[in-house]
């Protein structure tokens, strides 16, 4: 079962980073990006579920949007990519009391990094479920790199949309593989020079 009853409050984070193609047509996500999106909604649903006697079973959701780059909107302005994400979803009935924007961030790692402050500044409890939405292996990097600057506290699942087409899922893996490598020699880097301010010694 994809989440379960126990759960109080179920956090999911959506970025607009890391999809390939076209992502915005006509002021509106598509592509790999509505992909992600329809994950998320699948996934309120769930959390506002009607069960076998009709009543409607909630749990607590709330959902982090990122993705600082410009484009053109439906008015032929220009927005936000995180800004066009938080109008689809209110336009598919989530509350915006139950999106927060990230509007700064200039790549994806950073965005990690503010989701994990806006999560300890909600004070989540070890019920908290957290799901990265994405494609395959943008969302198996993410989880990666939220447990890692979490220090695992943060537990996570993902839930993996479809890519827009093969040569984008390779694109992804291998892209995937380069950031989760520069991630392993930055923790060994980082976890070094900690012994060496405690006056151990290491070598590469």
């Amino acid at each position: 079962m994809f989440l379960s009853e126990a759960v109080s409050q179920v956090h999911v984070l959506v970025s607009g980073f890391g999809a390939r193609g076209k992502i915005i047509e006509n002021g509106m996500p598509c592509g790999e990006l509505l992909r992600r999106l329809e994950g998320v909604l699948a996934i309120y649903e769930i959390c506002n579920k009607i069960d076998s006697r009709g009543e409607r079973k909630r749990q607590g959701f709330s959902v982090s949007v990122s993705g600082g780059i410009f484009c053109a909107d439906k008015h032929g302005g220009s927005a936000l990519v995180c800004n066009i994400m938080q109008q689809w979803l209110v336009q598919k009935k989530i509350s915006e009391r139950c999106i927060y924007v990230d509007r700064v961030s200039p790549n994806v790692e950073k965005s990690i990094r503010i989701f994990w402050k806006h999560l300890q500044s909600a004070n989540i409890d070890n019920r908290t479920t957290v799901c990265v939405v994405s494609q395959t292996y943008h969302a198996i990097y993410l989880q990666q790199l939220l447990d890692f600057i979490s220090q695992g506290k943060c537990l996570s699942m993902i839930r993996c949309c479809q890519y827009g087409s093969v040569r984008s899922m390779f694109s992804d893996m291998f892209q995937a593989l380069f950031q989760y490598c520069s991630e392993l020699v930055e923790r060994r880097h980082f976890h070094q020079g900690k012994l060496k301010v405690a006056g151990g010694r290491t070598s590469l």
